[in-house]
């Protein structure tokens, strides 16, 4: 659909086609400005407010791209589109390769006991830690995707103290599994000593509960709310990963926009 309206977009105007670099250079502006209007966002925020600031710039943009169409086309509607890709791509890859490299966001702490209620570390390095793997504790839930589509999610959390952590210590800090499938996570891979907070997401609520179940099962003495956070092997690696996945996604982005002019091109042509 998007690509038809790439090869009909200009015969609507016939009498005001504007070069063809015009076009590559206004779409490659929107395409890259809102990945650098993102990435402090992605830096400094949180996925609540990368997700409010594409609700809030999505009728504006429509609004300013529909009257550009008038000049130079529907193709302006593909570099929109591309553009709200670019901005969150930029936000949740990009940001945190950077906040890795140049120490934004990184905090050092003594143990999990002693992290800061109102932190906002994105990565955090400990003194001395462990992982209770003793104290597993895994329960399933049944979320829903779509309309016609759920799937069982399996919830792994242990609890994550400080080094000289004894029976009826306080818990203040939980680690989490990502891979949420059946199989139990080798906690061994995991570094005690770094990791990354466990964004508030969807799924949060659920580990809330898995949380609850655990310290009634298991009687701990659990301080609420917790904290949740996944463990890193290799920081280093990690994040120069997440950042190479990033950059490669906003040059296919850069790609598939440039491959939409020449469409464009040619059909003028035709």
């Amino acid at each position: 659909m998007i690509f038809g309206l790439v090869k009909t977009g200009d015969r609507m105007y016939p009498n005001r086609q504007d070069p063809s670099w015009k076009v590559l250079g206004l779409g490659l502006l929107f395409v890259n400005g809102m990945a650098a209007l993102f990435l402090p966002v992605g830096l400094f925020g949180t996925l609540f407010e990368i997700i409010f600031l594409l609700i809030i710039l999505f009728l504006p943009s429509l609004y300013i791209t529909i009257k550009l169409t008038k000049r130079f086309g529907n193709i302006l509607l593909l570099a929109m589109f591309l553009g709200f890709v670019s901005g969150p791509l930029s936000a949740l890859y990009l940001s945190k390769s950077l906040s890795y490299a140049f120490g934004i966001r990184y905090y050092e702490a003594k143990n999990p006991d002693s992290l800061r209620e109102d932190s906002s570390a994105r990565i955090v390095h400990f003194q001395s830690a462990k992982f209770l793997t003793n104290y597993l504790y895994t329960r399933t839930a049944t979320i829903r995707f779509r309309a016609t589509d759920s799937r069982e999610i399996f919830f792994h959390i242990i609890p994550w103290v400080k080094e000289d952590w004894e029976e009826g210590d306080a818990i203040y800090t939980w680690a989490v599994c990502t891979s949420y499938s059946q199989d139990e996570c080798d906690w061994k891979l995991g570094d005690p000593r770094t990791g990354e907070m466990y964004p508030r997401s969807e799924l949060y609520k659920y580990y809330l509960e898995v949380i609850e179940g655990a310290v009634e099962s298991l009687h701990l003495n659990a301080k609420f709310p917790p904290r949740l956070m996944v463990p890193i092997s290799d920081p280093r690696d990690r994040f120069l990963r997440t950042g190479l996945y990033g950059g490669l996604g906003l040059l296919v982005i850069n790609y598939l926009w440039i491959i939409g002019v020449i469409i464009l091109k040619r059909g003028r042509k035709e």
